[in-house]
């Protein structure tokens, strides 16, 4: 094993650096709609690294937690901080899917976390949400996924 320097910088320091970019709007970055997180164990160096601004503009957090000395509860108390009070949380466990084997030793103490703001709510593809809303789709419904779908829009 031997050791390598890199460069290391904050999350907010990239935000920063993205809106600086040549051709972005000088009105700053959008919302962060989903921010995912699996940095095997420094979760909690990812997540102290971003300004309370930023953390203003995520709505959504999906982290890989190794608990480690009380890790998990302080990244729980975080997102209660944060504004992200929605939480669910879900310790890893060996299974099998689709033929494969997911096999994650109960030792490891591992968590999957998912938090979210109060207003994001979890939408059923019969629930209709107006035009334009925060996730919506020119179908007029809201996704659990990023993309918009093949659908048409429906007149109102």
């Amino acid at each position: 094993s031997q050791p390598y320097q890199c460069s290391v910088q904050t999350l907010s320091a990239v935000l920063q650096m993205l809106g600086r970019r040549p051709g972005s709007s000088g009105s700053g970055l959008p919302d962060i709609d989903l921010l995912k997180i699996d940095v095997e164990g420094d979760e909690e160096g990812v997540m102290k690294g971003l300004t309370e601004v930023d953390w203003l503009r995520v709505q959504q957090v999906v982290v890989e937690v190794h608990d480690v000395h009380g890790r998990l509860e302080r990244i729980l108390k975080l997102l209660r901080a944060v504004g992200l009070t929605l939480l669910q949380v879900q310790k890893e466990r060996p299974s099998l899917s689709h033929g494969y084997i997911n096999f994650v030793p109960e030792s490891l103490d591992l968590f999957n976390v998912r938090a979210a703001r109060p207003e994001i709510r979890r939408i059923t593809d019969d629930s209709r949400v107006p035009r334009g809303a925060l996730g919506s789709c020119a179908c007029g419904f809201r996704h659990l996924r990023k993309r918009p779908c093949a659908g048409k829009a429906e007149s109102d």
